[in-house]
């Protein structure tokens, strides 16, 4: 009887390294597809860690998120770029870029208040 592999845990899954001020590094594993690349709420969460990545713990939460998916992100490494396009003293607006091997994978809006 074969062992089953044991299941990563999500946080390891969508662990970032820093590579500077508003710019990640992510890793896309095998096994984590849905037809030609990897599942999109994959790349959602790793945007969103980024966004917290970002801004920290300021007490507001994350309240519109708008995604578009423009290619396939594939296994290996891909690249998350955010920044704050606006913040006042009641909300902040975010924008995150995620590329691999030179193309844009997905774009994304955010609202925090």
């Amino acid at each position: 009887m074969s062992e089953r592999p044991v299941a990563e845990p999500f946080r390891e899954v969508t662990r970032l390294e820093a590579l500077r001020e508003g710019a990640f590094e992510a890793r896309i594993r095998e096994g984590w597809y849905q037809g030609r690349g990897a599942f999109g709420g994959l790349i959602v969460a790793l945007i969103v860690r980024a966004l917290e990545a970002l801004v920290g713990d300021d007490g507001r939460p994350l309240r519109t998120l708008t995604c578009h998916f423009c290619a396939p992100a594939v296994a290996g490494a891909l690249r998350i770029e955010v920044e704050v396009a606006r913040s006042s003293s009641s909300v902040t607006h975010l924008s995150a870029r995620v590329t691999q091997a030179g193309g844009v994978v997905a774009i994304a809006t955010a609202t925090r208040a």
